[in-house]
């Protein structure tokens, strides 16, 4: 008698079971299934599949499973979320198996139940993290996939997703449109709008009886009808977000939208509706992307124009390096960047310009400047700046970690004056910054062959901090002198 392929590879791979169950007869090997499948609705679909029928798999212990693991009996703590979170999320193994084994309609039953479960619970657990909200966004990553692999009526699906989003306050299936939108097709995605066209109130809708859907947030209902509008194209979706123009960002939207489209004068136009409308604020996004689009389409001069008026009202480190790469496109810069030096060394000096100043809100100064001259590799132009117009600590740091390369001798005290004011914070993080600071000014000063008076200036630093024993700890960590 001739073996069968299987035979011949379970005796290839020294499988006892396999070779066991390959002499046993066909009545017992049959029982044994059976026993198995009784236990294992999976397997039992899997067999009646096999056979041709049309399996129905009970998912009753993985909905039990999930009832037991968001069960909540008090509030769940920070400390806890993670195990709640994690409990959970084990249970979506299932319906990942599930959907691996050609189950996608059971995926869905459970991944619904789970998706259930985690909104009710959110109100009763200290999510700071995040951990179960992860898992809730995962839940409905695979109710997207299962849809496309299962199939389920795209009308049936949309009258249950779109009355789940409008109500959510966890906006779940919130991008639901897009997210579903291959298993939704045109029918569910026409079924979905005439559900959110009625909970916006349009004439044109088809009424939808289900009370959920009434009450429904502003945000999420123009939310959803922009993610439809989009399927239907620029112009739809433009439509749409153009019934709110209450702030200066929705006509920077629309703008970008066109501009993505390279309809470049049409996003012009818009941004220039949205500069002449007055929004009680300014907003600056709007000159920007003006100014982006203007480049774009190679009004260099224009462009960098507009860019030099933004860096006058509001100087900046990013606004001076904006106006240079505008300007070196339209051929301007040395021009431009004498009236930007121009603006920022007009710009008030600082009152209290002591590097180690100990207020609470250290006043700029000509920091801009300094750090725009520190950038063009100007160091002695920055070190003027900042001895004329003064600047911030953090900046002076900067300037002397530049400047005591060449000139160690102006940098030891700008290191030693921010240090000392650092370890009046008072606290074991301010002693070991200040520490760290003199301990560069006193390197700097190794190096210069000033080591005598540096380690005399921070021997009468220990004596006035003495009663500090943590200050004196940092010191001692830092490798600095000691009193002698």
């Amino acid at each position: 008698m001739s073996r069968s392929p299987s035979s011949s590879q379970a005796s290839a791979n020294g499988d006892p079971l396999r070779d066991f169950l390959l002499s046993q007869r066909v009545p017992w090997l049959v029982d044994e299934l059976m026993a198995a499948a009784e236990a294992s609705p999976l397997l039992r679909a899997r067999l009646e599949k096999a056979a041709g029928a049309d399996p129905v798999v009970d998912v009753s212990k993985i909905l039990r499973r999930l009832d037991r693991a968001a069960e909540i009996t008090d509030y769940i703590r920070y400390q806890e979320a993670t195990s709640f979170a994690y409990g959970i999320g084990r249970e979506l193994d299932a319906a990942q198996e599930l959907r691996e084994q050609g189950f996608g309609g059971a995926a869905i039953e459970v991944l619904e139940y789970a998706i259930e479960l985690m909104e009710e619970s959110l109100g009763n657990v200290d999510d700071s993290d995040g951990e179960v909200g992860g898992v809730l966004a995962t839940a409905q990553e695979m109710h997207a996939q299962a849809c496309i692999e299962a199939r389920p009526d795209p009308v049936e699906l949309a009258e249950r997703l779109a009355p789940w989003a409008l109500r959510s306050d966890c906006e779940v299936f919130l991008d639901s449109p897009s997210s579903h939108a291959e298993a939704l097709g045109e029918a569910g995605l026409a079924r979905f709008s005439e559900i959110v066209d009625a909970a916006a109130g349009r004439p044109s809708a088809v009424q939808d009886d289900d009370d959920d859907v009434v009450g429904a947030s502003s945000f999420t209902v123009r939310h959803l009808r922009e993610q439809l509008a989009a399927h239907r194209g620029t112009d739809a979706l433009i439509e749409v977000m153009a019934d709110d123009l209450s702030s200066a960002y929705q006509f920077h939207r629309i703008a970008t939208l066109l501009a993505g489209d390279e309809r470049i004068d049409e996003a012009l136009e818009w941004l220039k509706r949205g500069k002449a409308h007055d929004f009680g604020w300014t907003d600056d996004r709007l000159d920007e992307l003006a100014a982006d689009l203007h480049r774009r389409a190679g009004r260099f001069e224009l462009a960098t124009g507009m860019v030099a008026e933004r860096f006058a009202r509001s100087p900046s480190v990013a606004g001076y390096e904006r106006l240079r790469d505008f300007a070196i496109d339209s051929g301007e810069w040395d021009g431009r960047r004498a009236e930007a030096l121009r603006v920022l060394r007009a710009l008030p000096t600082a009152t209290a310009a002591a590097p180690g100043s100990r207020n609470m809100h250290e006043q700029s100064g000509h920091g801009i400047l300094v750090q725009v001259l520190l950038g063009e590799g100007d160091i002695d132009g920055a070190w003027e700046a900042a001895r004329r117009g003064g600047c911030s600590s953090s900046i002076w740091i900067e300037l002397a970690g530049a400047r005591g390369v060449n000139h160690p001798a102006d940098a030891i005290p700008v290191f030693q004056r921010v240090g000392a004011g650092a370890l009046e914070g008072g606290n074991r993080s301010a002693y070991s910054y200040g520490a760290s600071l003199i301990q560069r000014a006193h390197r700097l000063a190794v190096a210069a062959g000033l080591a005598d008076a540096s380690a005399s200036w921070i021997a009468g630093i220990r004596e006035q901090n003495r009663r500090r024993p943590a200050l004196q700890d940092e010191f001692n960590r830092h490798g600095l002198p000691r009193v002698r």
